[in-house]
Formats: C-alpha cells, structure tokens, sequence
C-alpha cells in the first residue's frame, strides 16, 4: 500500500509544480489564467479526496472486505486513462473537462490508500509505522524533477523541439506511474485481508 502511494503520488506531486507552467507553454495562457485553469484540477482533487472516502467505506458496508483496494487500483488506473489524452490534447475545450475528472480520479485513491495502511498495523506500532510510511514516501517528491529530466531529455533528443514540446509530452508519459501504482495496489489482494485478521489477534 505504501508502495503503491509512492509510485503514484510522483504524478500528484509532478503536476502540483508544473501545472501552471503547462497551461502557459502548452496552452500559450497568461499567469492569471493559467492559475485559474489549474484551479480545475483543484476542484476535482477536492471531490476526489471526498469521494473516495465514502465509495470505500460504502462497500465495505457491504461485505467487500478489499473494498479499499479496489477503490485505490482502479481509481488510479482511471487516472491515466483519463489524464494521458487530457495532457496530450492541445484543445482547450477537451483538456478542461478531462482534466477536471481526471483530478477526481487522481485524489480518489488517498483516503481509501491511508486508510489501508492504518488497518494493518496494530495500535501499539502504529507511531513507528506511520514513521516508516512517511519516510519511503519522500521519494514521491522526486515527481516534479522527474517531469524537468524528462522534458529536457525530449527537448534535447528531438530536433526543433521547444520547451513547451517537452513538457507537454514529459508530462503525458509520467502519467502512467499512477496506473502502475494501481496495479501494486492489486498485489495487497491476497494479503490484506489476512494482514487485517493477524492485527486483531495481536
């Protein structure tokens, strides 16, 4: 689950820096406008974090004991699907609207991913584990320097290529980390419930 919040939240951290110069490059906006448009992804990180507490906790309800696992997986291989063509468009009036579900899509596994990781540690070790959380999670700091190397390898490796060129694409193919981070989330399937069961007799 850690992992998996890793790998994914390179995406999350990469756009939280370069959205706004991906507007200006890409789209040609000013600052102003720019920052407004990146309000867009915003507004759906807002509903997403929202949403993908209540789906998890909804079909748990049920008797879906990997409820957040699923919710986690698929929530962020939507994500790639819907942001890759929304970062690939050039298109004003298909990139807002996707982006906007993307941005739901790209929160939608937080809450689920937090809480699954709480679940499996036992409250005497939950200090140390959300200490150990914390620390392998830094490398998903790295996503914004990421997107910088590869944008500069683009520009660089393909002739007349802008800046803007390379960040529109650089952007497009870091994407898929949040997918791979999905399919990590699959892996915690088989072990998570058990991991839940093994805590209570602890």
């Amino acid at each position: 689950g850690t992992l998996s919040l890793t790998v994914s939240q390179l995406l999350l951290y990469g756009l939280s820096f370069w959205g706004v110069e991906y507007f200006e490059r890409v789209h040609h906006l000013g600052p102003a406008l720019a920052g407004l448009l990146s309000t867009v992804l915003g507004a759906g990180s807002a509903i997403g974090v929202l949403a993908g507490g209540f789906l998890s906790d909804r079909l748990l309800r049920r008797g879906h004991v990997n409820a957040r696992v699923y919710v986690v997986a698929y929530g962020s291989i939507g994500a790639t699907l819907i942001l890759a063509p929304a970062f690939a468009s050039t298109n004003l009036l298909i990139s807002a609207p996707l982006i906007f579900l993307g941005g739901i899509m790209l929160t939608l596994p937080i809450a689920p991913a937090e809480a699954l990781c709480t679940d499996v540690v036992p409250p005497q070790l939950r200090g140390r584990g959300a200490m150990v959380r914390q620390v392998v999670r830094t490398a998903s700091y790295a996503g914004p320097y990421l997107i910088g190397v590869v944008s500069v390898g683009i520009t660089s490796h393909s002739a007349g290529a802008s800046s803007a060129v390379g960040l529109h694409w650089a952007i497009v193919a870091v994407c898929p980390l949040y997918a791979l981070g999905g399919l990590i989330m699959l892996a915690a399937l088989r072990h998570y419930p058990q991991d839940i069961d093994r805590k209570s007799v602890v």
